[in-house]
């Protein structure tokens, strides 16, 4: 072996040797690092919801005083929000909807309870918002008990609009068909479907595809039962939050691929970003971003149950919302 060849040699065994037993030292620079999630801003939309009224199961039910509203859970999926292509953040709130700016200050705010009549009421605050394919914003709305109403609100980017349809049902999901569609889901009756212009099909003589209503069917209930609706990957997989896991299915078939326990928890419906990171919330408190192969990225904690479905700005921000009635926006920064 020549001379060059052997110096070649030494100084590539030399460097492995180095690269071994400096690893662990390595692997804790943050060059190798997971990003830490930080806080960039937070937003109030609603205060500490009291209900001045009488409870169901009460001895004084029905005797004195407004019933409360027996519809509502023991805890709301609140604030799923939804992003603009301008970067503008639509979240509800205890009385209507927020329009905010990316920099987490309000646009615009529409008031539910200032259209001639009580359409919301704080104790029941708006939880979803989504943007149809036209444009316009769509929320749902719940009315006092007594009053028997609740449904869907479509308003246009300036916060302009009304009431698009209402039930004896209150609303317990809504939001888009692949073919532009709305869909509504109720507690006390079965699902509606309405135009993107916001009126149902059968009144202009129109039809939902049925193989995409077929497709929505599927995707809302062929998971097991103590799951959330699923958010799909580019790679057809189903991500669904669960009680006491999060869980990646096989487009077809109840197999799951991997799970990432949450013990005690449920998990709620997640968002998976481009580069297939998965984000969810617990009822730990927790948004949590699992890596393509489940494993734990990081996790940021708040001030109480995330149950809502986090939206993912083009820059990377996470927004989503917590029972500690906050809307946070978190970013990513490398550790040093």
């Amino acid at each position: 072996m020549s001379a060059p060849a052997r110096i070649i040699l030494g100084l590539a065994a030399l460097t492995a040797a180095f690269a071994i037993a400096g690893w662990p030292r390595l692997k804790e620079a943050s060059i190798l690092a997971p990003p830490t999630p930080v806080k960039k801003w937070e937003f109030i939309t609603i205060n500490s919801i009291v209900q001045d009224c009488v409870k169901p199961g009460s001895p004084l039910w029905g005797v004195v005083g407004p019933k409360c509203d027996p519809r509502i859970p023991d805890h709301l999926p609140e604030h799923s929000p939804a992003i603009d292509a301008d970067g503008t953040i639509y979240v509800g709130g205890a009385k209507g909807l927020y329009a905010l700016n990316p920099d987490g200050t309000q646009k615009w705010f529409h008031d539910n309870a200032d259209q001639g009549f009580n359409f919301q009421v704080p104790y029941q605050p708006v939880l979803y918002a989504f943007i149809a394919d036209d444009g316009h914003i769509w929320f749902d709305f719940k009315s006092k008990y007594e009053t028997h109403t609740a449904g869907v609100t479509r308003v246009d980017t300036n916060g302009e609009g009304k009431a698009s349809t209402s039930n004896v049902s209150t609303v317990v999901q809504t939001g888009l068909l692949k073919d532009g569609s709305i869909f509504i889901i109720w507690d006390q009756s079965g699902p509606a479907f309405l135009l993107p212009e916001g009126y149902p099909p059968e009144i202009v003589g129109k039809a939902i595809n049925p193989t995409i209503r077929q497709e929505w069917w599927d995707a809302e209930f062929s998971v097991p039962r103590d799951c959330h609706p699923p958010a799909f990957g580019t790679d057809g997989l189903r991500y669904v939050g669960c009680k006491n896991s999060f869980m990646v299915m096989k487009p077809t078939g109840d197999a799951a691929i991997w799970s990432y326990p949450t013990p005690g928890h449920w998990a709620s419906q997640p968002a998976v970003a481009q580069d297939g990171t998965i984000f969810f919330g617990s009822e730990d408190g927790h948004l949590y971003a699992l890596n393509p192969d489940g494993n734990l990225n990081w996790k940021f904690s708040t001030g109480d149950k995330v149950h809502s479905t986090p939206a993912i700005a083009k820059n990377g921000t996470i927004f989503f919302g917590s029972d500690d009635h906050y809307l946070y926006a978190v970013g990513l920064v490398s550790c040093n």
